[in-house]
């Protein structure tokens, strides 16, 4: 019988994979996102090639550096970038990535993973000129 780690992050990753694939032909008005959305695309393949051929011996730092990728984009798109509609995804997305952290690896460790997430975000997400500034990421 498979683990329940392995079987939750297979299931995140496929999830993952199919969004980022729908994602690759919808019109982007950024090529960083356009890569962004390849090297994940990419990402999440490895991994579930990795779930398929390790299977229940499948190393948790791989599980965690697939999380760390989504916590750096989390923080990319929420702190330094424009792209709304991202920082809206990523801001409903945080809460399930939390919970798989909370759920696969020990408290600790996701504490020291999300806490520096929340301290670079917070504070640009709740600054009024973020909050009135227009959406130039259409015209680039």
């Amino acid at each position: 019988m498979t683990q329940m780690h392995v079987m939750v992050t297979a299931l995140v990753a496929l999830f993952m994979l199919v969004f980022y694939l729908i994602a690759l032909f919808l019109p982007v008005h950024s090529p960083v996102l356009q890569g962004f959305n390849i090297l994940y695309c990419l990402g999440c393949a490895a991994i579930l090639g990795a779930i398929y051929r390790a299977g229940d011996k499948l190393a948790s730092w791989i599980m965690y550096v697939g999380a760390l990728a989504e916590v750096a984009a989390f923080i990319y798109f929420v702190a330094f970038t424009r792209h709304h509609e991202q920082v809206v995804f990523r801001l409903q997305q945080f809460p399930l990535l939390v919970l798989y952290l909370s759920l696969i690896f020990p408290p600790w460790l996701a504490r020291c993973t999300i806490y520096p997430a929340l301290l670079f975000t917070i504070p640009t997400v709740c600054s009024p000129a973020r909050l009135l500034a227009p959406n130039t990421a259409r015209g680039s």
